[in-house]
């Protein structure tokens, strides 16, 4: 065996004694990897010294080469050789992959295209061809010979660590990183495929290996080492689990083709079955949301949006909330009726992936950067190319709309900001300052300025008639991932990796606040469209909202990934991990309900009734339809605030029933012309009705396409609403004396009326599908 360590030596041992053969000492920095030559002659070594050193086997002398193997602009992160012995490749801090010949030191090629530290690099096993991963989340494949780039594959959220071709024919590759995940991919034809994500550590995976078989993978995360049994190619038979290991799941998962055969880890986890078996998202009805304070139900998606046939990585809402745009791997983006989830537009002509898409304001055309470093702009309504934008050097991620939707703001990987005039379709100029990537773009509200944030942990604020910086805003001291305007456009926020999120007066650039309290990198910030809050999303699993005006923390949301501003005073807040949706009162941040929704969400765009979600590993969309609640009686006491907020609400999920529904708001139903005041108010009965006589009170339990309206019990459960009405004479044409329910004229409106103040009551049509809900607490009436 063979080990490096940050002692700077390199150790030969005798695997069968592990006693130690020899040291080798030379480099001048740590030593990062080590490889044995494939004839097992020699060994190759590299640094953090920027220098690959070769040492012989069993002495350990050092053998020299006629030019140094090395790279002058980084550390070497990482060495392999050849098949046949003959080469090493090379991988480096300075974003590099080269190749060398081990005789002479000589450097053959020199390949570029990586946008962050090279973690792993390997030669397939015929030799033609390499591979290599990097922190910029890629994996790229080369030409061996040529050092030329075959192709980019991208499905990881975090930094990708290492890499293991398939030993036999090397026509799969398995990929770990720092999200946790183990991902395969395929060799179709000419093309590498996303196969799956074979699962999920707790902890960030390191290494990877295939065994010699080729149909068994290990991983390894800290203390823990996983074995996986793939599945065979192009099979669509899950394979049969086989025992193995110390902690063992044997049982299946549903929907997935590979089973974890071990799970080798510390004996305080012993007991307890792994946790990282990918999972069957849910793809059925409607999503209920249950009452604050009530068990969460666990409804599925009312439409499963399929024909990408790649890895999503947008999902957005037009203005009006009526499409979905999507932008995915396969080189597309399509459009899609929120409504129905049918495919309305399949928009083709990129060459590359497709990183981002974004509606412009007026919601008539679309703009889509990529992989192909250019930026397309379509017309919505027809999916033609109205403009296609060519002038970037590297991959387009970031691109964002004029007010006026007649300008077009991009950004790329290579620190371009460019701005283009989408009459003509042709470019402003260029905004030169960044000095790498450019993570994100926007355009002020007035449309007066423009403002991008980079990994060169600045923020600059541009004239776009000029093209010059007006700020260059600095204090972040890691990469801004994302910023965003406020309505009014006076101010500016930002968030950066260092966890803290800043707020700028975006007229001076003066910063107004630091927000810390993040244990994790910032992913996105966002202003409300309807007050003056601020939410932040973090890598740490936590949303927290933030005081613009008092310019403090108001808000902490634990156990959610990522947060959206709705319409109508609104706040989406949503846990990517377990699924759990939220939606929250705004200004008061009052929760209004809750559900469960698909898990591993990698992002979700929310529209005020409906929420989209793409999965982690998926090439689908799955979309759920909220009933928001209606909270028009902010100012009515407690006893009837819960009778003017409207929530649709859930069966138990072993119901095969629609959710019970019925409505009651203070705008819905015809005005009466004159309401009595009562003289006193009944006392609703607390236990079930067990009469149907005159003058008794009972239950009415509206179901959605039932024939009738049943009696059923005063409480209301946590399963459904139920509505206490008094009894009403046959025919629908009066009421019992001295109830307080009145007929308007309208069969299916009804006014409520008590000293506290009357309200309308609409019930819907039987077999009607438009949820209407009265929340009641459980054990309270009305």
């Amino acid at each position: 065996m063979v080990s490096g360590s940050d002692d700077r030596s390199v150790r030969l041992w005798d695997a069968r004694t592990c006693g130690q053969i020899c040291l080798a000492e030379g480099h001048t920095d740590a030593v990062n990897c080590v490889a044995f030559c494939p004839d097992g002659s020699h060994v190759a070594s590299a640094s953090d010294d920027r220098v690959v050193k070769l040492w012989g086997v069993p002495d350990g002398l050092q053998i020299d080469t006629a030019q140094q193997i090395g790279h002058p602009g980084g550390a070497v992160v990482c060495v392999a050789y050849s098949p046949d012995g003959s080469k090493v490749v090379t991988g480096s801090s300075d974003k590099t992959v080269r190749t060398w010949e081990v005789k002479s030191g000589r450097q053959l090629t020199e390949s570029k295209g990586h946008f962050g530290v090279v973690t792993a690099v390997a030669f397939s096993p015929c030799g033609r061809r390499l591979a290599s991963c990097a922190t910029d989340r890629a994996l790229r494949v080369w030409d061996a010979a040529t050092g030329v780039q075959e192709q980019v594959l991208e499905g990881h959220e975090g930094a990708v660590n290492s890499l293991a071709f398939e030993p036999k024919t090397g026509e799969r590759i398995a990929t770990v990183g720092e999200d946790c995940s183990i991902q395969l991919w395929e060799l179709r034809g000419r093309q590498w495929v996303h196969v799956e994500c074979l699962g999920h550590h707790k902890n960030p995976i390191k290494a990877v290996v295939f065994h010699p078989n080729g149909r068994h993978v290990v991983s390894v995360a800290n203390e823990t080492m996983r074995m996986w049994l793939l599945p065979r190619r192009h099979s669509p038979d899950p394979p049969q689990t086989v025992g193995g290991g110390l902690r063992l799941s044997m049982s299946g998962i549903p929907g997935s083709s590979t089973t974890v055969l071990g799970d080798f880890g510390p004996a305080s986890g012993s007991g307890s079955s792994p946790t990282h078996e990918r999972r069957r998202s849910d793809k059925s009805v409607m999503l209920g949301l249950s009452l604050p304070g009530a068990p969460p139900s666990l409804p599925s998606g009312s439409h499963d949006l399929r024909g990408h046939k790649g890895l999503i990585n947008t999902v957005t809402f037009s203005p009006s909330g009526a499409l979905v745009a999507t932008a995915s791997y396969d080189k597309t983006v399509r459009l899609w009726d929120a409504g129905s989830g049918a495919t309305l537009q399949v928009l083709k002509g990129h060459s590359g992936v497709v990183n981002t898409v974004v509606w412009s304001p007026d919601g008539r055309l679309l703009a889509s950067g990529s992989a192909d470093e250019t930026v397309r702009v379509w017309d919505a309504s027809t999916g033609q190319t109205l403009h296609e934008l060519s002038g970037h050097s590297n991959w387009v991620r970031a691109v964002a709309f004029s007010p006026g939707s007649n300008k077009l703001v991009s950004g790329s990987d290579a620190g371009e900001v460019r701005l283009w005039d989408l009459r003509t379709g042709t470019c402003l100029g260029e905004c030169i300052g960044h000095s790498q990537w450019v993570r994100c773009v926007a355009w002020s509200p007035d449309d007066a300025h423009v403002a991008s944030c980079s990994e060169d942990r600045t923020l600059r604020v541009w004239d776009p008639k000029h093209l010059k910086a007006i700020y260059t805003l600095d204090g972040h001291t890691e990469t801004v991932v994302c910023m965003a305007y406020s309505p009014n456009g006076s101010m500016l926020a930002s968030g950066s990796e260092d966890k803290s999120v800043r707020l700028w007066n975006a007229l001076t650039g003066r910063l107004l606040a630091d927000f810390r309290g993040h244990f994790g990198g910032i992913t996105s910030v966002s202003f409300s469209p309807t007050s003056s809050l601020m939410l932040s999303a973090s890598a740490d699993k936590v949303v927290r909202v933030w005081d613009t005006k008092e310019l403090k923390e108001a808000k902490v949301f634990n156990d959610s990934s990522s947060g959206a501003w709705g319409p109508d005073a609104l706040l989406f807040t949503m846990s990517n991990g377990t699924g759990v949706i939220r939606l929250w009162d705004v200004p008061s941040i009052e929760l209004l309900a809750e559900a469960y929704s698909t898990e591993n969400v990698r992002d979700a765009a929310f529209s005020g009734t409906t929420v989209a979600c793409s999965v982690v590993g998926l090439d689908n969309v799955v979309m759920y339809r909220v009933s928001v609640p209606a909270r028009n009686a902010r100012s009515t006491p407690r006893a009837l605030a819960y009778a003017g907020a409207a929530a649709a609400m859930a069966r138990p999920r072993r119901s095969t029933e629609s959710a019970v529904m019925a409505g009651l708001g203070l705008s819905g139903g015809p005005t009466p012309t004159s309401v009595p005041t009562p003289t006193s108010v009944p006392t609703p009965s607390s236990g079930p009705a067990s009469s149907t006589k005159g003058g008794e009170a009972m239950v009415a339990r509206i179901s959605m396409g039932m024939p009738a309206i049943r009696a059923g019990a005063v409480k209301s459960t946590r399963a459904s609403m139920v509505l206490q009405l008094p009894t009403i004479r046959a025919g629908g044409g009066g009421v019992s004396p001295g109830k307080e329910l009145l007929p308007v004229g309208d069969p299916s409106a009804l006014v409520a009326r008590s000293p506290l103040g009357a309200a309308a009551l609409r019930l819907p049509p039987l077999g009607e599908r438009q949820p209407f809900a009265a929340p009641l607490r459980p054990g309270e009436s009305t």
